[in-house]
C-alpha cells in the first residue's frame, strides 16, 4: 500500500497495525507539509527557510529546534508517523533533505528517490512555429502588438508559486526591449477552478477586453487571483515593451476564453509556442510543468530549490544546458552567507528578500537575453536536446529506474523485520 503525501497515512497506519501483518507499506513524500507552512508563512519565504536549514545541519539542529514544535499543524503529526512504513520515497533530494531536517527518526532512515515522470511529446521546429504563430495573432487580436518573445508560466494560482519573482525579471527585461525595439508576452496559465460561467465570459470581452483586462465582478476573480491581478496591473501600467495576461487553462481551447483565441488553440501550443518558461516557486518539491517546456526547445528558469534539478543533474551531470537557467534566491551556499549565524538568518524579512530579489532578478533577465536562440539551427538543436532528455524522463523511465526499485526496497525490509 502507497500513501502519496500525507493524506493517505491514516490508511497506511491502519495496514501498518494488522495483526496479521499482511501489507507492506510505502510514503511517498510529495512535500513536506511542515516546511512547506514555514516557507510561505515567513516573510523571508526561501531566502530565510534553505539558509537556516543548511546552517541547523551543521549544528544538529532539528526543525522544531528552530522553529519550535509544530505539534499543532495536523500535517506535521502525520508525517511524522511515517516512520512506521516499511520504506519511504521523496518526490527529489530536496524533499528527502527536508524531512531528514523534519526529525531526528528520519535522519538515519532509508528514503528512496523516485522522481516524477514529465509527459511531454517530442516537438519539430515546424510545430515550434506554428504554435508560436498562433499566440502571436492571440497577442495581435487582443493587445495590438506581436510580441517577439512569449514567455509562459502555467501554474496554480497560490503564494508558494512566487509569481511576483516573474515581474522582476520581466521589469528588468522591459528595460532592455525598450532599448532594442522588441515586445514581450507573459502568458500566465493558471489552473484553479472558478466555477467560470463561459457565457457570462464572452459577455465581457467587447467592453472590458477580457481577459486583458479583468474585473472583480460576478465572482470574475477569486480572492487569491484578485490579489495578485492587483500587482499585474500595475506591472501592466508601468511597463512599456511588455504585457502579462492571465489565460484560464480549463477554456483555452474554446473560444469561451476570449474570441481571439483561436479554436485550434490548446495548452499545447502554450507549451511549443513558448520561448521561456518561468519555475520560481518559493516552495517547489519537484516541478514537473517546468520540465515540460524543454520539449518545445524553450528556456526554462528554475529556482536553485525546484526539485526537479536533482533529476537534470542525474541525466546531465554538473553541466547543465544553457536551456536551464538557475535562479538562486535562496543563497544558501553563498560563501558569505555561510558566515552568518542562525539569529541573523531567522531574522532576514521581506526587506531582505527584497533586495536579494531585485538582484537575482536582474542576473536571470541577462541570462535570458544571453540564452535565447540566435538562429533557427539553434533552436533546432535545442528541440532535439529536448526531445532526448524528456524521452529519458518519461513516466515508464522513471518508474522502471526509481520507483520499482523503491517498492522492491520495501518487500525486502518488511521481511528482514519479520525474520528479526
Amino acid at each position: 500500500m502507497i500513501a502519496h503525501d500525507y493524506m493517505g497515512l491514516p490508511t497506511i497506519l491502519a495496514a501498518v497495525m494488522d495483526p496479521l501483518g499482511s501489507y507492506k507499506t510505502v510514503f511517498y513524500a510529495h512535500q513536506v507539509a511542515t516546511a512547506r507552512r514555514i516557507v510561505e508563512n515567513y516573510p523571508g519565504h526561501d531566502t530565510m527557510f534553505y539558509q537556516a536549514l543548511n546552517c541547523s545541519r551543521q549544528r544538529d539542529y532539528y526543525l522544531s529546534d528552530v522553529f519550535g514544535p509544530q505539534d499543532f499543524f495536523f500535517q506535521n503529526t502525520l508525517i511524522h508517523a511515517a516512520r512506521y512504513c516499511d520504506n519511504i520515497i521523496a518526490a527529489s533530494e530536496q524533499v528527502a533533505g527536508e524531512l531528514r531536517f523534519l526529525s531526528p527518526f528520519f535522519q538515519n532512515a532509508a528514503i528512496d528517490i523516485s522522481y516524477y515522470g514529465v509527459s511531454a511529446p517530442s516537438c519539430t521546429l515546424e510545430e515550434k512555429k506554428a504554435s508560436r504563430q498562433r499566440l502571436q495573432e492571440y497577442a495581435r487580436n487582443r493587445l495590438g502588438f506581436t510580441p517577439d518573445t512569449i514567455f509562459t508560466h502555467v501554474a496554480q494560482m497560490g503564494l508558494k508559486k512566487g509569481l511576483w519573482r516573474d515581474l522582476r525579471v520581466l521589469e528588468h527585461l522591459d528595460q532592455a526591449y525598450q532599448k532594442e525595439g522588441k515586445r514581450g508576452l507573459l502568458f500566465l496559465l493558471h489552473t484553479n477552478p472558478c466555477g467560470k460561467d463561459w457565457e457570462y465570459s464572452d459577455s465581457l470581452e467587447d467592453p472590458w477586453k477580457w481577459p486583458v483586462d479583468f474585473r472583480e465582478q460576478g465572482r470574475r476573480l477569486p480572492d487569491s487571483e484578485a490579489a495578485f491581478y492587483a500587482g499585474l496591473q500595475a506591472f501592466n501600467t508601468q511597463a512599456k515593451n511588455i504585457q502579462v495576461i492571465l489565460v484560464d487553462s480549463r477554456g483555452l481551447h474554446t473560444a469561451a476564453d476570449g474570441k481571439s483565441l483561436s479554436l485550434e488553440m490548446n495548452i499545447r501550443d502554450i507549451r511549443r509556442g513558448s520561448d521561456v518558461e518561468f519555475g520560481q516557486s518559493i516552495y517547489e518539491p519537484f516541478g514537473c510543468s517546468s520540465l515540460e517546456a524543454l520539449a518545445g526547445g524553450g528556456l526554462v528558469v528554475l529556482n536553485r530549490t525546484c526539485g526537479c534539478l536533482g533529476l537534470l543533474e542525474r541525466i546531465e551531470g554538473n553541466h547543465l544546458p544553457p536551456s536551464i537557467l538557475i535562479a538562486d534566491y535562496p543563497q544558501a551556499d553563498h560563501p558569505e552567507r555561510r558566515l552568518q549565524s542562525l539569529e541573523s538568518i531567522l531574522a532576514i524579512g521581506q526587506k531582505d528578500r527584497d533586495i536579494t530579489e531585485h538582484a537575482v532578478s536582474e542576473e536571470v533577465a541577462r541570462m535570458i537575453l544571453e540564452r535565447l536562440p540566435r538562429s533557427e539551427e539553434e533552436l533546432q538543436s535545442r528541440l532535439a536536446w529536448g526531445a532526448e532528455f524528456t524521452a529519458k524522463v518519461s513516466w515508464d523511465a522513471i518508474c522502471q529506474k526509481f520507483f520499482l526499485p523503491a517498492l522492491n526496497h520495501a518487500y525486502h525490509r518488511r521481511r528482514a523485520r519479520q525474520t528479526a
